[in-house]
């Protein structure tokens, strides 16, 4: 459990207003907001638009802290368009960083740090070293919350720099907070030890009990790391105190979660149970609901280490109830209250409780795309089913099995799990699963490009789907048949069909369906060359995907505006966008995500010649799809690898690179990518001047375009061929 970098962890900013800042500091926020209105008020009044400015960043900084984040957006885009208006650069530094901390907080972190950027670069033109100290700030916890250890201390470090040349107390609190964190995250506990005294020596200097609060915190975090819970528990006794005196709120949680994990560790049930109720309270009170899962998570803990399995599971599951909300957020606490529901389920004989909680459990590891430990999982659970006799169990389990397998291009087994759990819904009379079923199959066969038979699966699957009103299930086969007509180029109808899908999942309130539908039709704009609508759908797309903690939806939309930069030769921005849907993907370790954006880079850096970073960017996508089981991932690699070793005259490298994918291709059962392979050896082979085999290569891949109808691919083939007979 980490306490210290909790989202909702405050840190002091400089204002300009001193009675509403002391009451701001004593936590009397009603009394500040009083104060800062009254000055709004007078500004207004006067016509001072600076002291507007300064009074609405103040206003927006108290509903921040109350995590009303809307109405301080409101403020503080008011306070820049203002700051603006009058060229007042402390007033636009301080608003941009305002909106900073409001996307930080909600961990939109590439969102965060743009606002960041341009904080710090009006207050260098305005020569404001406060604002530049916060923008610093900022960016390190950014790259704090994205594990990015060393630029986060970089920036810590900056903003030290500048803190102690200006005389400014709080930044060099806030650096040395920071710089606490990131050593101890790194297990440096030495130095993570003398930052946080730092801060504590600092914040009893000024009077900043929040930074003596979060000091307390980080010290006690450090002993116990060290396994020094004595000491540990006599920082969070000292921590709990303080809090409470300052009503710090994210002070009073971090204390209870962490004094009842030592007790916890010590066997001290009782007063570990005594600490969670405490938070659980606490949590109610303010309407906190992570809080709220966490304190029922680790109390559920407690309850199962004293064997009291039935309390244990309710909490649990009510811990679960909330995570799932939020689960593309949550998704280790949710997998961790499904592993302590196995553990009770193993305890108590329930088999049923064992089955779904694999299930359960294997799922969220796929949205990892952990193919591997998700497949295993859903054997297992496959395996209860069938020995207890629930057949709905049973076809939901080999219904997962098939989406794995067809994730991992395995279409093969892919299939013949699909088919298994049609017939088993089938005889179950299960219309939902049947509906499923069919979607499930036309996603095989649009893998397969059999467009014709993908087609005819998801207008079943809509038919059913329509009959039983499941709308759930009309999105999906929307979705696929407007994927269907895409990959066939009928661009016209896989706009309506996915204009269907925006319009349904619009209705049912489905915003991961509406994700879907924005992607889709991005895609089909750009591949109409309707580039300005691709993009307009593509930033709705992130805009949607981040307001519901989509960040599959967030990685995509940055790939997808990569996409369009980088063919308008655009390089330098795709770069960056690529480079954001990579970071997201790290941070919400989606490894696909990852390894198509650095696809996506290797093939900037590639068309940029520069072949070294391409490289890297493709060993590093190698690595990747290696890992998780990716094929298309590991053809791209190949691929990739092997055209640079071409342009590098390293022609043995590159036929066996190109040899590598022929072989990838042919296993997966992917004609196009056996028919590109080819090529590619045609290339290196007519480079080694070795022509007869190089129009070997060129005729098969000539045949299998024509096979499987491609005809950009077989013109290609045929007029290599015409090229190399001029050559004989």
């Amino acid at each position: 459990m980490d306490s210290v970098c909790g989202s909702n962890k405050k840190k002091g900013r400089n204002h300009d207003n001193p009675i509403g800042e002391m009451h701001l500091q004593e936590n009397r926020s009603n009394e500040a907001l009083v104060k800062f209105q009254e000055g709004l008020a007078i500004a207004q009044t006067t016509g001072n638009k600076s002291k507007v400015v300064q009074a609405l960043i103040q206003i927006g900084r108290i509903y921040f802290d109350r995590s009303e984040y809307e109405v301080a957006s409101e403020r503080y885009i008011q306070a820049l368009d203002i700051s603006k208006s009058i060229t007042d650069g402390v007033g636009q530094s301080n608003a941009l960083l305002g909106l900073g901390d409001i996307y930080q907080t909600q961990a939109k972190h590439a969102k965060a740090k743009e606002y960041y950027m341009e904080s710090l670069e009006v207050a260098r033109r305005a020569e404001y070293h406060v604002g530049r100290a916060n923008a610093y700030s900022g960016l390190g916890d950014v790259h704090k919350s994205c594990s990015q250890y060393d630029l986060a201390k970089k920036r810590y470090n900056q903003l030290l720099e500048v803190s102690t040349n200006v005389g400014y107390e709080m930044g060099r609190a806030n650096a040395y907070d920071g710089l606490g964190d990131v050593y101890r995250l790194q297990s440096h506990y030495k130095e993570a030890e003398e930052s946080y005294k730092q801060l504590l020596e600092i914040s009893a200097g000024i009077g900043y009990d929040i930074g003596r609060a979060n000091a307390l915190s980080g010290l006690g975090d450090v002993h116990r790391a060290r396994s020094e819970y004595q000491k540990a528990e006599e920082y969070y006794v000292q921590l709990l105190q303080t809090s409470t005196n300052a009503q710090y709120y994210w002070g009073m949680v971090a204390a209870f979660m962490s004094l009842g994990e030592i007790h916890r560790n010590r066997a001290k049930y009782f007063e570990a149970e005594e600490c969670y109720t405490k938070l659980l309270e606490k949590a109610s009170t303010t309407g906190d609901d992570s809080g709220l899962a966490n304190g029922l998570r680790e109390l559920g803990g407690v309850l199962k280490a004293r064997s009291q399995y039935g309390q244990a599971k309710e909490c649990f599951t009510k811990a679960l109830s909330i995570y799932m909300g939020m689960l593309l957020r949550r998704q280790r606490e949710a997998e961790d209250c499904w592993s302590n529901l196995l553990d009770i389920a193993s305890s108590t004989g329930d088999s049923l409780g064992r089955a779904n909680a694999l299930r359960e459990i294997a799922n969220i590891c796929k949205t990892r795309s952990e193919y591997t430990r998700s497949e295993a999982g859903l054997v297992q659970s496959l395996k209860i089913y069938s020995d207890i006799g629930d057949d709905v169990g049973r076809a939901n389990a080999l219904h997962d099995l098939g989406s794995i397998l067809l994730e991992r291009l395995k279409y093969d087994q892919a299939e013949d799990y699909f088919t298994k759990a049609m017939r088993v819904y089938t005889l179950t009379g299960e219309e939902v699963g049947r509906s499923n079923s069919f979607q499930g199959l036309g996603d095989v066969h649009q893998a397969r490009l059999r467009y014709s038979e993908a087609e005819g699966c998801y207008n079943q699957s809509l038919d059913i789907a329509k009959r039983i009103q499941y709308e759930l299930g009309q999105a999906n086969a929307f979705q696929g048949l407007g994927d269907v007509n895409a990959a066939r180029f009928k661009n016209t109808e896989a706009e309506r069909y996915y204009v269907k899908l925006l319009d349904i999942t619009s209705g049912m309130g489905n915003d991961m369906g509406r994700c879907n539908a924005l992607q889709g039709l991005g895609d089909v704009y750009q591949a109409r060359s309707r580039r300005e609508e691709a993009k307009e759908c593509y930033n709705l797309l992130l805009e949607v995907a981040a307001g519901v903690g989509n960040g599959i939806g967030e990685v995509n939309a940055y790939q997808g505006l990569g996409d369009i930069h980088r063919s308008l030769s655009e390089y330098s921005e795709a770069r960056k966008c690529y480079h954001r849907s990579l970071d997201t993907a790290s941070r919400i370790e989606y490894h696909i995500g990852q390894a198509n954006a650095l696809q996506g880079l290797g093939e900037v850096y590639q068309a940029r010649s520069k072949f070294t970073a391409a490289e890297r960017s493709y060993l590093r996508l190698l690595e990747i799809s290696s890992n998780i089981g990716y094929d298309m991932g590991l053809a791209s690699a190949f691929k990739g690898l092997a055209e640079i070793h071409h342009v590098r005259s390293s022609y043995a490298e590159a036929e066996e690179w190109f040899t590598q994918l022929r072989d990838l291709s042919t296993r997966n059962g992917s004609d196009t990518g056996r028919a590109n392979a080819y090529i590619g050896l045609g290339d290196v082979l007519l480079s080694r001047s070795r022509l007869s085999d190089a129009e070997t290569s060129y005729i098969t891949a000539m045949n299998i375009f024509l096979d499987v109808g491609e005809e950009k691919g077989h013109a290609d083939a045929i007029a290599r061929l015409k090229a190399l007979s001029q050559l004989s």
